[in-house]
């Protein structure tokens, strides 16, 4: 340790991961951040956590360029000559009254 490193609170820590102070003790139980306990007050060393992010980023992920070019789909002309058939439309039935010419419906 250097007189020049910098020290940092749990509070600190836990805003510049962008984590919650759950995650910083999961981390830090797990023997995944270094931690110091000075004057009985847990301290976090700059270039640990410094460390620590750099270990977390993962590389670009390069996509290989396809090998041949990719034609569209052609349409089935059997399938575009096919009629679907008309169903009919249903109608309720209609009842004739006995003493008059007109229909309820």
């Amino acid at each position: 340790m250097n007189e020049e490193d910098i020290w940092l609170s749990e509070p600190e820590v836990i805003e510049i991961l962008g984590v919650t102070r759950q995650t910083c003790y999961n981390l830090r139980k797990a023997g995944v951040l270094k931690y110091y306990s000075i004057e009985g007050k847990l301290r976090y060393n700059g270039n640990d956590i410094a460390e620590f992010i750099a270990q977390c980023k993962t590389p670009k992920l390069q996509i290989p360029k396809a090998p041949r070019e990719i034609k569209p789909r052609q349409a089935n002309k059997e399938r575009l000559e096919i009629e679907k058939p008309v169903k009919p439309i249903a109608t309720k039935p209609s009842f004739k009254s006995e003493d008059s010419d007109n229909y309820f419906i």
